[in-house]
């Protein structure tokens, strides 16, 4: 899968959009091939899930994030 992002530091950035078999079109510079499987987030009450990726590690995870 190819996941897109926005950078928030030089570690992690934050997920906006997650493309399986991209074209030359969809490739862009903040973008990276991993592999697995793409979390699920848990439901905290009074946080919502951020999807984000870890891009030392090439992961992704959540961050919750409280409401305000």
């Amino acid at each position: 899968m190819y996941v897109m992002y926005n950078p928030i530091t030089d570690q992690v950035g934050e997920v906006k959009a997650i493309i399986h078999n991209p074209t030359l079109e969809q490739i862009e510079a903040h973008g990276i091939n991993l592999t697995g499987d793409i979390p699920q987030p848990l439901e905290i009450q009074g946080f919502y899930p951020a999807l984000r990726i870890d891009l030392v590690q090439e992961k992704l995870y959540f961050d919750y994030i409280t409401h305000e």
